[in-house]
């Protein structure tokens, strides 16, 4: 169960990145996957839109960290705060209606929050003291699977905290 940084390239450049993994004192272990693009989960989208999005998201969340100095990962209030702002600057980027928000998260329960963490995150949606210059939504993409932008949504939320 190992810590691991997933990286894409291209196969011309395998040898020189395993050349690269071989010389380095800082990887002492690794191992090269294909990858396999997903065309069925993103076929309204489009899977090029969608790995359009997934590198503009990247940059944007890497280039929020570079602007800040707090270490976000050791502060779990503040990673709620930023996993929120992100989800509402998505949801506003994808430019969804109400009534799609509430119909893609009905499927999550709403009532066990104690009112104090609801507070909290009523206070966070309320303030949004964290912008994302940033926008990764430059075009208007076909939106109408819901669980599509919910994926970008979750896939954009796990490159925040660092998970797969």
């Amino acid at each position: 169960n190992k810590e691991y940084l997933r990286i894409r390239f291209y196969k011309e450049d395998a040898l020189s990145i395993e050349s690269y993994f071989n010389q380095s004192e800082l990887v002492d272990y690794y191992i090269l996957e294909p990858y396999f693009r997903e065309n069925l989960r993103y076929k309204d989208i489009g899977i090029e839109n969608f790995e359009q999005i997934s590198l503009k998201d990247t940059n944007r969340i890497l280039s929020f960290y570079n602007k800040s100095a707090t270490d976000f990962f050791s502060l779990k209030e503040i990673n709620t705060e930023i996993l929120l702002c992100n989800t509402l600057t998505l949801i506003e980027e994808f430019k969804l209606s109400n009534e799609q928000v509430l119909k893609a998260f009905k499927r999550y329960k709403v009532g066990n929050c104690d009112r104090e963490r609801l507070k909290y995150i009523t206070g966070v949606i309320r303030d949004r003291r964290i912008d994302f210059d940033e926008k990764i939504i430059q075009s208007n993409y076909d939106i109408s699977n819901i669980e599509e932008v919910l994926s970008i949504i979750h896939m954009s939320n796990n490159r925040i905290m660092g998970v797969d």
